[in-house]
C-alpha cells in the first residue's frame, strides 16, 4: 500500500505540474517558454551533483576500509580484559 501511495502521489504531482496545458488541445512542447542560458544552470547543477556523488562514494569507500582499524582491537592491547 505504501508503494502504491508513493506512485500515486508522484503521478498526481507530475500531472498537476502542467496546469497551463489543456489535455488533447495543447502539447507541453508548445507551452514551454524559451529561456536563454538555461543549459548553463542545468550543466552546473549536474556537475555539482556528480561531484557530490563522487565525494560521497570516496568517503564511504574510505570508511569501509577503516572499519578493521577502528573497531577491531586485539585482546592484548585492550586494558579492560586484564
Amino acid at each position: 500500500m505504501g508503494f502504491i501511495a508513493v506512485e500515486a502521489g508522484w503521478t498526481v504531482t507530475e500531472v498537476g505540474r502542467q496546469p497551463w496545458i489543456i489535455h488533447g488541445v495543447m502539447r507541453t512542447a508548445d507551452a514551454v517558454t524559451p529561456m536563454p542560458g538555461i543549459a548553463y544552470s542545468f550543466y552546473l547543477y549536474t556537475g555539482v551533483y556528480i561531484s557530490l556523488a563522487l565525494i560521497v562514494t570516496f568517503m564511504l569507500y574510505r570508511q569501509i576500509r577503516m572499519v578493521d582499524k577502528l573497531y577491531d582491537v586485539p585482546s592484548s592491547e585492550n586494558p579492560e580484559k586484564h
